[in-house]
């Protein structure tokens, strides 16, 4: 009787566990699918209470369509911008941007 009740607080424990891990790899894969082509990341930053994403691209149509694919994702939500910045790079016009975005932590089945 001690080992079943042993037992079962062990279940519940690892129930417990469960329901709090985040499942990264899906998380980076989703994470992946939502840039647009014509968009590249240079910085990533996945935090519990607020995460980054740093980049560059060739117009602000695209921050747009990322900042819509981070929101219609189940991992990430609020995704907002920061800053935008028009500049150069080998003589080409280019908008640097920063977002910001939530984790989600418990997925929706």
């Amino acid at each position: 009787e001690r080992r079943t009740g042993a037992l079962a607080g062990k279940q519940v424990l690892l129930k417990t566990l469960g329901d709090h891990r985040f499942r990264w790899s899906e998380a980076l894969a989703s994470f992946h699918e939502s840039i647009p082509a014509k968009v590249w990341v240079d910085e990533l930053i996945l935090d519990e209470t607020i995460s980054q994403v740093k980049g560059g691209t060739f117009s602000n149509e695209f921050v747009g369509a990322f900042i819509d694919g981070l929101n219609r994702s189940p991992y990430f939500a609020n995704a907002t911008f920061v800053r935008t910045e028009a500049n150069t790079i080998n003589k080409k016009a280019v908008v640097l941007y920063e977002l910001n975005f939530e984790l989600v932590r418990k997925q929706k089945v």
